[in-house]
């Protein structure tokens, strides 16, 4: 299945990216997880996200956010109401500055839940910002999930569909557009 490019200005609040770095903390989460992705953030409109990254939760633009990434994918929950959307964005923002913890991530890519504890992780915000209007993104509860079950069929929720590329090497344009669109 051939997936579409995406433009920015396509998506829509409470919208998902996943997408990954050549870093070497995120091929150890790719590996670790056997997933293709590493990061996850949430889209909070006007070319702006939040992201879980060290050392806090932060509020950026998407051009910024994803300078490192080779590739990025959208994704998009097709049930929500404007409200719901706007409850997620609003929920995952009031985070921000909150402390990045890489010991939940790290259990998190190991399958052990961590739904206590202060600090987040980047697919813990997406996924607990879902959970904060009652939708779970994945079947591994909010305090498990990491990036690659939101993109694994098997194991996100139904509702959760892939819209394409925002970012891809082999699709030139994206960045262009990308950056053109944060500007």
């Amino acid at each position: 299945m051939e997936i579409p490019i995406v433009r920015i200005y396509d998506l829509i609040s409470a919208d998902i990216i996943t997408s990954t770095t050549t870093e070497m903390a995120s091929a150890i989460i790719r590996v670790g997880t056997m997933s293709d992705s590493s990061h996850a953030l949430l889209y909070i409109g006007s070319t702006r996200i939040v992201e879980a990254v060290p050392p806090s939760v932060r509020v950026t633009t998407i051009d910024i956010a994803l300078d490192i990434s080779p590739w990025a994918k959208a994704w998009r929950m097709d049930n929500l109401s404007y409200k719901d959307r706007e409850k997620i964005c609003s929920f995952a923002v009031s985070l921000r500055g909150a402390p990045f913890s890489s010991y939940g991530a790290t259990l998190s890519a190991i399958g052990a839940a961590t739904s206590g504890g202060a600090g987040c992780f980047c697919s813990r915000l997406v996924a607990a910002a879902y959970d904060s209007v009652g939708i779970a993104l994945t079947d591994a509860g909010w305090g498990a999930t990491y990036p690659g079950q939101i993109e694994k069929k098997e194991n996100r929720n139904a509702h959760l569909k892939c819209l394409g590329w925002l970012k891809n090497p082999l699709l030139a344009d994206c960045d262009e557009r990308l950056q053109r669109a944060s500007r």
